[in-house]
């Protein structure tokens, strides 16, 4: 895959979202920074097929840079058009996608066996049968959430009024650090996430859909002394459909759970996406979070739009 490719990525990307009811849209621009993402080989990590001009069907590959519960975790992602399946693409892409993540799994943790996922949408007829063919299994599923702003009301939730008490920040560079240090504790009791690095992290704070100022922190003094405080809960969003704001992330430190803290910062954030002329909002969270999240989402409005499950099939180690 190359950059004179992401035009015709994109329209693939598109329809398929459209097709298969996932809701990812892409604009070239945002295809052509995952080609420049750390650790992503243009060459070797995405495959295309062509019909003449048009892409009709991609995979693309990943593997986390680190272990989760001693696994390599791994993703596989891509699809085919409509008139073009069942004519065996799909298994050829997957045969490439197969053994390249095992390939890099086995570069960057040579002693580990792979953990390989694939994401669908529930609600479409046939989705799975290309994952149950390969032998990956049904093994979680994610909710899809939205909600309309024109009409929002939200419930206006307030931090304590104490000298003491934590203070809301909007995102901002400075920040960095701090935030993905609190994502990285705040996610380890989540299922198959891994530590985002330094690397990965800067890349998607600074890709062009990601949306700073639809950002909220709470933000406690530091008892070492750092004059920007540490960060306890935390709300990112991005935007990539026009008059749609995407909440990426939300998280707390563990011990600072059960305070309310996430829905303070949601609210501000759904506030302030409303005043600029968001007209909707969208999240996706796991169904069983530990958290509870998916219960704080329906308090603030947020209403199913679909079901994801994720398909899971474990590669053995193949390094001694």
């Amino acid at each position: 895959m190359g950059g004179g490719d992401v035009a015709a990525w994109s329209r693939l990307c598109n329809l398929l979202a459209e097709v298969d009811q996932t809701g990812e849209f892409y604009e070239p621009e945002d295809l052509a920074e995952e080609l420049l993402a750390p650790g992503f080989d243009a060459d070797l990590d995405c495959l295309a097929v062509w019909d003449g001009e048009e892409m009709t069907g991609y995979v693309q590959v990943g593997v986390a840079d680190s272990l989760r519960d001693g696994l390599a975790r791994g993703s596989i992602m891509g699809g085919v058009l409509p008139d073009f399946r069942r004519q065996g693409l799909g298994g050829r892409l997957m045969d490439f996608a197969e053994a390249r993540v095992v390939e890099l799994s086995t570069n960057l943790h040579p002693h580990a066996a792979l953990s390989v996922d694939l994401h669908a949408n529930l609600d479409v007829a046939n989705s799975d049968v290309l994952a149950h063919a390969r032998g990956y299994l049904p093994v979680r599923y994610f909710q899809q959430m939205g909600l309309q702003l024109e009409h929002l009301e939200p419930a206006m939730l307030s931090l304590p009024d104490a000298e003491t008490a934590p203070m809301i920040r909007t995102y901002s560079p400075q920040f960095t650090d701090g935030v993905r240090g609190a994502h990285n504790e705040a996610f380890a009791d989540h299922w198959g996430s891994t530590s985002h690095s330094t690397s990965r992290w800067n890349t998607y704070t600074s890709a062009r859909s990601f949306r700073p100022g639809f950002g909220r922190l709470l933000v406690e003094p530091s008892s070492d002394g750092d004059p920007l405080g540490r960060v306890l809960s935390y709300v990112l969003s991005s935007e990539w459909v026009p008059g749609e704001l995407y909440v990426d992330l939300v998280g707390t430190r563990r011990a600072a759970r059960g305070k309310g803290y996430a829905a303070v910062l949601l609210s501000e954030v759904l506030r302030a996406a409303a005043a600029a002329g968001y007209r909707r909002v969208e999240l996706q969270v796991d169904s069983e979070s530990p958290t509870g999240a998916v219960g704080l989402y329906e308090r603030l409005g947020f209403g199913r739009i679909r079901t994801m499950v994720v398909h899971q099939r474990i590669f053995p180690a193949t390094a001694a």
